[in-house]
């Protein structure tokens, strides 16, 4: 029986291993880098989406505060929107926006859709439609809580009543409008969603 009592060799397994261990530190420097580009990337699009659906809460809040007015709430001129359409403005015979934009949710017509999802492939699940850039944007009122401020209302908002001449004025009641926006790319790999509620 031969017995070895020297230490070659020693060195080339001394070498190997930390071969290994370098390139295990290395693999997983690498693996980090590449997740840590992914991820901010992915974080990235997420924003400009997010700030794409900001932009439709904008345009819906234009289109609450002109109460369906048809000669007012397009403002194409000032936003530049791309490819616009209000497709649950007449269904069966009913004007949604304005149903939704002037009458309590309990009094809307049952052709107006009040849930709060969206989706794109029914244009009857959202009030407007249109492009900012490369995002879809959809948008709709889900909840309205009728106040006492359309512009036809006259109403003084100073207070509850007058000091002086016994008065009485009526208290100013916002309208109350539940929002919701969704945006994305047209391959639906990045999206946004906003719930707004907005006071008019």
């Amino acid at each position: 029986m031969k017995i070895l009592r020297n230490n070659e060799g020693m060195a080339l397994v001394m070498v190997l291993i930390l071969s290994v261990i370098c390139l295990a530190m290395t693999s997983g420097i690498l693996y980090f880098i590449t997740q840590s580009t992914r991820m901010s990337g992915s974080h990235k699009r997420y924003e400009t989406s997010n700030q794409a659906a900001n932009g439709g809460a904008v345009v819906m809040f234009e289109l609450a505060s002109s109460r369906g007015d048809e000669d007012n709430y397009h403002y194409p001129s000032k936003l530049a929107l791309v490819n616009l359409t209000t497709p649950s403005d007449d269904v069966g015979g009913v004007n949604c926006i304005t149903e939704k934009l002037l009458s309590s949710t309990a009094d809307w017509n049952a052709a107006c859709n009040s849930s709060l999802s969206i989706d794109r492939l029914d244009d009857s699940t959202y009030d407007m439609a249109f492009d900012l850039g490369t995002y879809n944007v959809y948008s709709k009122v889900v909840d309205t809580v009728v106040g006492n401020t359309a512009p036809d209302s006259d109403l003084d908002k100073n207070g509850v009543s007058h000091p002086d001449s016994g008065e009485v004025v009526v208290q100013r009641i916002p309208y109350i409008y539940t929002i919701e926006v969704e945006s994305s790319l047209p391959t639906l790999n990045e999206r946004a969603k906003s719930s707004v509620l907005f006071f008019y």
